[in-house]
């Protein structure tokens, strides 16, 4: 069932006038009065509702009954190394499809992408629009969070019980083996280098700091892809084996 994320609580009757909304209600999904939909909040509160007007200006809708929440098992933050737009609007868009619940961009020795301040600003925008869509998509209750981009020095470690970072040149520690030491409940922290990696300096301040790094295996992935195997690897360890 088609959702969508609005930025006010949800009342028992309810007025949507995102013109967004409206256009993909209307005119994309060609929906009419008796028609139902999910809303969500940004507090996380889902419900299913039903059309009981709509125009080009708004649309009012009935509350039905509230959705079920399910959040991933973990509490997942991704520090992602920026890399090309479109692989990292990959990665933005399938972190939200695994329930990560936290995004960095990371700012890497080797990033080949730099931001300025003025882009930054409009980058955010376009990264918070990309997650609301894939969590609209993937039918999440609420919305990956996308934080303003970050170096590794700046990084807390003390706010995660586990950091592992994906590492070319780990040669023994296995990530399946890590996972395994991942509770319920747990702060993850996942780092990603660029294109060409985390430079040597970068690896030993980030295992000073105390992350594990962890192997993905007899081959070298692209930094997207190294993403979506870790996140994908969680899902299955965490999720599927419940």
């Amino acid at each position: 069932m088609q959702r969508y994320f609005i930025k006010t609580p949800i009342k028992a009757l309810h007025t949507i006038e995102d013109s967004e909304i409206i256009h993909h209600v209307s005119r994309v999904l060609r929906s009419e009065v008796g028609d139902v939909f999910v809303l969500c909040d940004l507090n996380g509160q889902c419900f299913e509702v039903k059309i009981q007007t709509i125009t080009d200006k708004k649309i009012t809708v009935e509350r039905q009954y509230e959705i079920k929440p399910q959040r991933h098992p973990i509490n997942i933050t991704l520090a992602q190394a920026l890399i090309r737009k479109e692989r990292f609007e990959t990665v933005l868009q399938k972190a939200t499809e695994l329930g990560v619940e936290t995004f960095i961009p990371l700012k890497c020795r080797r990033s080949v992408v730099k931001l300025t301040q003025e882009n930054t600003d409009k980058k955010l925008k376009r990264f918070a629009k990309i997650a609301q869509e894939a969590a609209e998509q993937s039918r999440r209750e609420h919305l990956m969070s996308v934080m303003a981009p970050r170096t590794i020095d700046t990084l807390d470690f003390s706010a995660y019980d586990h950091v592992i970072v994906a590492y070319e040149g780990e040669l023994s520690t296995q990530t399946k083996h890590v996972l395994k030491s991942f509770n319920h409940g747990q702060n993850i922290l996942i780092l990603i280098g660029p294109e060409g990696g985390f430079s040597p300096e970068e690896i030993t301040s980030l295992k000073d700091k105390g992350a594990k790094s962890i192997s993905l295996g007899p081959r070298i992935l692209r930094s997207e892809t190294a993403a979506i195997y870790v996140l994908s690897a969680i899902s299955y360890e965490i999720e599927m084996s419940e």
